[in-house]
């Protein structure tokens, strides 16, 4: 599976997916927490303002089930739209079964 945004609703998706073991999952995302993230979001605590808010994801949704490998690609900083980014890491992750995305621009 790979997740473009890890926004509240992709990641109580990808949830449903990791309890089960769905097997692999990678998430796309260059944003940082903000308090709004943290209000909203299952998977951000307040201690995740101001992390990569898809490496913070990765690391909640891993603990759900250890036999389900996840990655995540962040590009901080950087304007890039997920899609380009999804181009420019080819090798980061291995081409998903499935893919989904939330608040893509």
């Amino acid at each position: 599976m790979c997740l473009i945004n890890a926004s509240a609703v992709g990641t109580e998706i990808l949830k449903n997916l990791v309890l089960p073991g769905f097997g692999s999952f990678t998430i796309i995302d260059g944003k940082i927490t903000d308090g709004a993230d943290a209000g909203s979001n299952f998977f951000l605590e307040r201690s995740s303002i101001g992390l990569p808010r898809g490496r913070v994801a990765t690391e909640l949704l891993k603990e759900l089930n250890e036999d389900v490998n996840g990655s995540f690609v962040e590009e901080v900083g950087l304007s890039l739209t997920p899609l380009s980014q999804l181009g420019s890491h080819p090798s980061s992750f291995s081409p998903p079964r499935l893919a989904g995305s939330q608040g893509v621009d």
